[in-house]
Parts: C-alpha cells; structure tokens; sequence
C-alpha cells in the first residue's frame, strides 16, 4: 500500500497531541509541562548544545527555525517502511551519527504502510521520540527532495525517494551538535523544505596521477555524501598509471600501474575488480552514482608501455616509467583494429561492475599528430562500444564536440575556461546533447588557493574559496541555457598530491562551496552569509581529522578560523 506521507504525519501528530493532554494544540504551556513530566531527560534545568538551521550547508530552499526542542538522549526508535528496504541501511547510517552524540540504543522498527496508518493510540508512547523515514513520489522537487518536520518529541523526514530521505538526513546530521558532557544536545524544532537545483552534481578524484587506496577512497565518497554529491568521477587512468584490473590483459596492472608522477615505482597500485565493485557498492549505498573513466584515445601511456605491439604505432617501446605531468604525448594506434577489442574488453568489464549509466571516457588532449577524422571514428566506435555494454559515453567537451554524429544521448563535460572556449561545448548543446559545468578556474581543487598555498597548480588562475562559490554555472557560457546544463562537477586532479592530507587540503572547503552552487537556488545564495556559515563548520571538520584550508588565510574575518593559525 503505498500511503499518503501528508495524512500519515497529520494523523501520528494528532496522536501525539491528544495522549499528551486534551488541550494540547490549544495550550503550549501545557505541551512542555507535560513533555518535562514523561520525558527520559528534560529540558528544563540543563544547559542545551542546538545547532542553528542557518549554518545547513548546502543552503536549504526553505528552513523555519522553532522555539522548542526534540531531546536526542529520548530517542527510542526509528520507523521506516516495509515498502522502502533500503532505508533500512540508511537508518543505521542514522543511528550511528545519534549514537556519536549521545550514547544509546535506537530501536529501528520496519512496518507496513497499513500498520503506519493503524498506530494504536494507547500503545504510542510520548516518553519515547520517534523518528520516522518515508517515501513519497509525489513530494515536489524530485526523487532527491525531501521535507524534514522536528518535532519536541516526533521528527519525519520525507523523500522523494530513499536518495531523498538520505539527503535530508545529511542535514539531520549538520543539525547534531558535538559531543559536549556538560550539555544537553537537542535539536530545535522547525521545518525544511529542500530540493537540488542540478541533478548531477559531481567530484572527480584522479586516482592515476596519485594512488589512494580503497578505504581513502570511501572516505572521499563519505566527505561527497555529506554534502549532498550525488556522482563521483573515477578517473581510474592516464599516461601515469592504469588503476583497474583487466584480466584478458594482465599487463595493464602488471606493468601500467607501477608508477604515478614522481614515483618510479607505485607496488600494487590498481584496484582488483572485486575492490572496484566494493567501492561500487560503497558509493551506491550512499545513493551516490560512480562514473568510471577509461581514458582514451590520448593519455596511454601506461596502456602502451604494458602493450605496445597491440596499441603503439611508433615501433619503439614507449618511456617507461612515467613519472611526469606532461599532455598531448600519447595516443592509441588508429591503424591497428586491435585498440577496438582492447577497449571492448575494458568496458565490458567495468560496465558489468558498475550500476551507473555512464562510462567516462575522457576523450581530450590528444596529441597534435592526431588527425581529426581518425580522432572523431574512433570516438563514434568508443561511443557504439559502450553503448552495446548498456552504458552511454561521458566525454570532455572541448575536443568531444567537434565530432559529428554523436548520440544526442552522450553527455558533454566542459573545463575549457579560455575566452574562446566554448564552441564545442555549444555545438554539443545545439544537437541536444546534456552538459556538465567544470569550468577549471571554478571547479578544479588542484589549483592554488593562492600565490602563497603550498600545493597546487595556477595555469588557470588561482581558485580561492570565494572564487569557487561566485559563480553562477547557467551564465559562465553564452549561448548555454539552463535547459542543456544537467549539472556542475569538482575536480581533484593529482599532479601536485601526495597524500591524503593533500588531497583534504585542496577539498577542504571548496568542496563546499561547489556542493552549494551545485544544491541551492541562485538567487538564494550570498558570498556574505555562507563565508559566515563556513565558518560555523570548522569544527566538525577537526573532530573527523580533516586537514583543511585556514579560512584567515582567505581573509574571512572568523575569530574562529584565526584561533587555528
């Protein structure tokens, strides 16, 4: 039975309302004595750890803060329904973060919708503070929209979907305030209404130019969960490193994976399938899609050196290993039809781990040797090929849009941010194909904070964190429309990255700030109140360890962030 999300909370209210007192909607004095008396812990004489709704990152399209407060060391149970079983992991997810700020056991209880709608007045208890996870299709905004009510002693949160429901208990968890003995933590009653502005809204992690291993890996996927990502870009090769086993071809690993830039030797530096399908899983469990890319026919280096009588046309083995951050120095040999099975191969056995619909297949900066006709048949034959495996083609769009003939189903990536940039990516959009915005002097985390950072690139201008928020991605290129853009997408590419630490210090904060432009309405955001709203989230990024950028070396003027320098 599929229930009326509105009518169930009105009637579960009204449940909650009448066994607390027969006046209870008529009288709030009375509401709170009567919640003081039952509940487990009151609020009355403890002094309160809330967080403020304004302080949400991603900025809510709506948020109306309350006076009163839901007592998190109250909570008993978690409903969700027998109709959605993925919640079920998504509410443990729950408990855990609960279970960080107060220590306790949370009940989760799964019921049908009927049993939802036939709750028993006599048996529900207001000593006990429910939490309830629905699903309604109908809930405006989409599938990942979700409307979240807290209540003093009843909190729902209502998705379009289960991705919904996940995405409102990101904000759930922005609102627990930190572990705190000498305070009660409570979360302040209020509702939200929230919904994406993109649907694709991405981080890309170059795992090709710098190794990270499966667990860093997910726990870059759990920094994209938090703040609402819902993609994340494996660029699992390049001229440095093949990260992906391909069993028909061993070489790929044996050889292409055992370097990376300013590594002449990189040990088992690839995932076996089984990894790649665990990060798969991982990143599908926190209904995040993964979009493996396969670079071709340029950046194969790696992929000659393990293969070059099958792939290399210059008859002499390819340098070996490759260690620096050169482009346009390789490419696939046209001339040899064995480069179509090596990469029917390749696909067939990533498309059959991944649950996404998209393959990625990079398809820029080929060498200037290049001909353009033998460059646009092998990308309508890649395209063919991936189509055939049940997947459509993602590629760059600043050599990608030359070809004609393409699907209007393939999707464009645009990182060009030159004055003149932006023809293909506009005759992209004119056939009707998708695009996603990843302008490099906005979205690409390798880049310097500033003249003074101690890592990252500059040959697109430096990308300070204000210069990642102030954009709006539907104005950064004319003739593109908000009708051809499906989303914006971060970028992390490894050149300059040597460890996890780096990698958290060129993500941290700007991840952020992409995650807003990306989430909230245009004409909602302001650099003033979320530089104010950063500020507010430094402290949670020290309790996880992350190793971000200071914001007083961005000239935001926070006592706190001063404090830390």
């Amino acid at each position: 039975m599929q229930i009326s999300y509105k009518a169930f909370i009105v009637l579960l209210l009204s449940l909650l309302m009448l066994s607390s007192c027969d006046d209870y909607g008529n009288n709030k004095k009375n509401i709170n004595s009567n919640q003081n008396k039952l509940s487990t812990v009151t609020t009355s004489t403890a002094k309160l750890s809330s967080v403020d709704y304004s302080n949400i990152i991603p900025l809510p399209v709506e948020a109306q803060q309350g006076t009163g407060y839901f007592v998190l060391a109250n909570t008993k149970q978690i409903f969700i329904s027998a109709s959605q079983p993925k919640l079920i992991a998504v509410a443990n997810q729950l408990t855990t973060a609960i279970s960080s700020v107060v220590e306790q056991s949370i009940e989760i209880n799964v019921i049908s919708g009927q049993k939802l709608l036939d709750i028993n007045l006599s048996k529900f208890s207001v000593e006990k503070n429910q939490i309830f996870l629905l699903v309604d299709s109908e809930l405006a905004g989409g599938p990942e929209a979700y409307s979240m009510v807290i209540e003093e002693q009843l909190i729902s949160i209502v998705g379009g979907s289960e991705a919904g429901v996940f995405r409102g208990i990101q904000t759930l968890k922005q609102l627990l305030p930190l572990a705190d003995d000498n305070k009660l933590a409570v979360l302040q009653t209020g509702i939200i209404n929230d919904y994406p502005r993109f649907e694709h809204r991405g981080f890309m992690l170059d795992v090709a130019r710098h190794f990270y291993t499966v667990d860093e890996v997910k726990q870059v996927i759990d920094y994209l969960a938090a703040y609402k990502y819902n993609v994340f870009h494996f660029h699992l090769t390049d001229d440095q490193g093949w990260r992906i086993e391909i069993p028909s071809w061993p070489k790929l690993t044996e050889v292409g994976s055992n370097s990376a830039v300013g590594q002449q030797s990189c040990e088992n530096c690839f995932y076996s399938l089984d990894e790649y399908q665990e990060i798969v899983q991982y990143a599908d469990e926190r209904f995040i899609t993964l979009i493996p890319e396969i670079d071709v026919p340029g950046h194969v280096k790696a992929a000659l050196a393990a293969y070059p009588d099958e792939l290399y046309c210059d008859g002499d083995k390819p340098d070996w290993p490759y260690t620096g951050v050169e482009v346009r120095i390789s490419s696939l040999c046209f001339s040899n039809p064995k480069i179509y099975d090596f990469f029917e191969d390749v696909v067939s056995e990533v498309a059959k781990r991944t649950t996404g619909q998209y393959i990625h297949v990079g398809g820029d900066e080929t060498p200037k040797w290049v001909k353009h006709q033998d460059y646009a048949d092998f990308m309508l034959k890649a395209s063919d090929i991936i189509s055939k495996h049940g997947k459509t083609l993602i590629g760059w769009t600043n050599d990608l849009g030359s070809v004609d003939g393409l699907s209007s189903d393939v999707v464009g990536q645009h990182w060009n941010n030159k004055n003149h940039c932006c023809e293909n990516t506009v005759n992209m959009a004119k056939s009707g194909n998708k695009i996603v915005m990843s302008p490099a002097n906005k979205t690409y985390l390798d880049l310097k904070y500033d003249k003074d950072a101690p890592i990252g690139l500059h040959w697109a201008g430096y990308n300070s964190i204000e210069n990642s928020y102030n954009w709006d991605p539907e104005l950064m290129i004319e003739g593109l429309t908000a009708k051809n853009i499906i989303g914006v997408e971060a970028a992390l590419w490894g050149e300059t990255i040597k460890s996890m630490s780096d990698a958290q210090y060129m993500i941290f904060p700007r991840l952020l700030s992409l995650a807003e432009v990306a989430w909230s309405p245009q004409e909602q955001r302001s650099w003033s109140a979320f530089s104010k709203r950063l500020a507010q989230q430094l402290d949670t990024l020290e309790q996880q360890g992350i190793n971000y950028r200071p914001l007083a070396k961005e000239g935001l003027l926070s006592k706190q962030a001063k404090s830390r320098n």
